[in-house]
């Protein structure tokens, strides 16, 4: 969710995000101050990965040493955050989008079901496969972040 809401806008304020974040998330957090600084710490990382020349941006999803199922689990949900995290970033009509947008979300959405219904089946010899679907989730993103939604929001 924070990576999509950092690909779509261009500036953020955490202290504007984080209460929707918390929100959205169901979170009740006594004291929210050291929480609301991780998270700008988290948002800072992912702005500074998405606009690296290297580009460095990866999904931040389970380490290769978890079961594939697992992994496979994480980025459906990774997928699931994204989509939300850009309705929420004010992402409104893809009526607006360009047909490489949308097909990107629609690859995301796709992948979010898709890894969530074979993760328990899913086999050692498909982890090519899966480094091959977080790749193209990284790209997708980066090509999100490209085009920055700014007239849309």
């Amino acid at each position: 969710m924070i990576t999509a809401i950092v690909a779509i806008n261009k500036t953020f304020d955490v202290s504007h995000w984080f209460p929707l974040l918390t929100k959205n998330l169901d979170l009740n957090i006594e004291d929210p101050e050291p929480v609301e600084l991780l998270v700008d710490k988290l948002f800072t990382s992912v702005q500074q990965d998405l606009e690296s020349i290297e580009l460095e941006f990866e999904p931040l999803i389970l380490d290769e040493s978890e079961p594939l199922g697992s992994r496979c689990l994480a980025l459906s949900d990774w997928c699931q955050g994204f989509v939300f995290g850009c309705s929420i970033a004010g992402l409104k009509s893809d009526s607006l989008l360009s047909k490489d947008i949308r097909e990107a979300f629609a690859d995301m959405t796709q992948i979010s079901s898709t890894l969530d219904s074979v993760a328990v089946d899913i086999t050692d010899e498909e982890e090519d496969t899966l480094i091959g679907v977080v790749e193209h989730v990284r790209v997708c993103v980066m090509l999100v972040h490209s085009t920055r939604f700014e007239k849309l929001i």
